[in-house]
This record gives C-alpha cells, structure tokens and sequence, in this order.
C-alpha cells in the first residue's frame, strides 16, 4: 500500500514538472492541424535535420538530443504544410 502511494506522489511530481512544456505546444501550433501528403519532402527533411543536428549535439545531455530534432522536425513539418497550402490556395 505504501509502494502505491509513493508512485502516485512521484507521477504527480513529474506531472508537475512536465506541465510548462505541456503549455508550450498548443501555443506553438506544431503538433496540431491538418496532415498534408509530403511524404518523401518531409522524409529529406528528416533525415536533414538528422545528418546536420545529430553531431552539433553530441555532447549535449539527453533531454537536449531528444527534444530538439523533434521540435526542427516539427516545425519543418509545419512548414512545408503552409508552403503547400499556399501554393494550392
């Protein structure tokens, strides 16, 4: 009974630690929208992102390693959707 309790007390910590970058990715709109077909574009991209920013960080610690390809990633992905729209619309 006391294990149970100390692992909800750590998960509402680390919910707690969490919750500004929870904040932060409504208001950068990157995970968010409609899902376009660019496929091989964002595939280049990726591994771009990938070839160029993975020896930068090399030395950084993991949270940095893990976080700032997925947000390039992201907003790369954000956009070449807006390109697109606007070249349709």
């Amino acid at each position: 009974m006391e294990q149970k309790l100390i692992i909800h007390q750590d998960m509402r910590d680390l919910k707690e630690k969490l919750e500004p970058f929870f904040n932060l990715l409504p208001v950068l709109n990157i995970f968010s929208g409609k899902r376009s077909n660019n496929s091989f574009l964002k595939g280049v991209t990726s591994l771009g992102i990938d070839l160029l920013a993975g020896p930068r960080l090399a030395k950084a610690n993991w949270l940095i390693r893990l976080f700032v390809p997925m947000f390039l990633k992201g907003v790369s992905s954000q956009a070449i959707g807006s390109n697109k729209e606007k070249a349709i619309g």
